[in-house]
Order: structure tokens, then C-alpha cells, then sequence
């Protein structure tokens, strides 16, 4: 199975924390949509996109028959949705940066309970009989794949670059 990962293009928002907020794409889409579908060739694939704005918007111009799944969100930041990451005075704010990969954020998720949501939706693909798949997702998403098919510890997967509107395939 050749599994396509496609990140979506910049968001117009700075310095905020989000992850499951529908947040606006910068002006630049349009520019930056158009070199993406330069480097895909979509022909033969299946398109699953993540139901965010930022993604479904991308996906519907490589595919306008792809699905949705919710598994494939960004993590949710929960309280910290929206707000500046400066603005963030919660005191469980240091101790989720010490350990993101277990500590939830207040009424959201840790890193662990994503890989969960994701690690399902990957098994779900790997058994099923498609050759060709394109994932418009997030890059915490697509960090995750590279820790699953590449097992790369949890710890380390922010050593993975991940740009805006970046394309990564993976054979499997």
C-alpha cells in the first residue's frame, strides 16, 4: 500500500494554540493548494481527509469524492483551544510540556490518547485491500505515522519536520 500523508497549507493564525478549532487558512492557500496538487498524483487513490476546514478544504480539490474521518484531528488542546500560547497561565501548562506525552491537557487529550484514535484509523487502512491512499490530515497526525510505521519513540517524534502543505509517503 502506497500511503500518501499531506499536511495542510498555512493557517492565519500566529502564536495560538490550536488543534481541534476550525481555524482560517492563510491568504497564501490558493497559491500554496495549487503546488501541492502539482506534486500528487491522485489517480487511482482513495482521499480520507480530517473533518477540519484547514484539511477538507485542501482534500477538495485533490478528490471531490473523499471521506471524513475524526480520528485523523490534531490533538485536542482542550482548555487551551484559541487561546496565545503566551497567555497560557495554567499551572498544569508546565507539567504537560514535561510530559505531553502522557499528561492530558485540562479537558483535552495527551499524546497518548491520540496515538490511540490514530493507531485505529492505521490498522483499519493497513487491513484493508486499497493500493492507494491519500491522508489530508495534521502534522501531530502525521508525526504519529511516522512513529507507527517507523517506530519511532513517542519522545521523538517532533525530531520529524513536518512543513505546511508537505507531502510524505510511506510504503507498507
Amino acid at each position: 500500500m502506497e500511503l500518501i500523508l499531506v499536511r495542510h497549507t498555512k493557517v492565519g493564525v500566529d502564536g495560538v494554540c490550536y488543534g481541534f478549532s476550525d481555524v482560517n487558512l492563510a491568504d497564501s492557500f490558493e497559491y500554496e493548494k495549487e503546488e501541492v496538487i502539482k506534486k500528487l498524483d491522485f489517480s487511482n487513490s482513495v482521499v480520507i481527509s480530517s473533518p477540519s476546514t484547514r484539511c477538507t478544504k485542501l482534500a477538495n480539490f485533490i478528490s471531490f469524492d473523499y471521506r471524513i474521518d475524526e480520528r485523523i484531528k490534531e490533538l485536542n488542546f482542550g482548555d487551551w483551544e484559541m487561546k496565545r500560547w503566551d497567555d497560557i497561565s495554567d499551572p498544569e501548562f508546565d507539567v504537560w510540556m514535561n510530559d505531553y506525552v502522557n499528561y492530558k491537557c485540562p479537558n483535552g487529550e495527551s499524546l497518548l490518547d491520540m496515538k490511540s484514535r490514530v493507531e485505529e484509523f492505521y490498522q483499519e487502512l493497513i487491513s484493508s485491500k486499497e493500493k492507494k491512499l491519500i491522508i489530508v490530515t495534521h502534522s501531530g497526525v502525521i508525526r504519529l505515522f511516522h512513529h507507527l510505521i517507523n517506530n519511532v519513540s513517542l519522545d521523538k517524534i517532533f525530531d520529524f519536520k513536518v512543513e505546511y502543505g508537505g507531502i510524505y509517503t510511506f510504503n507498507i
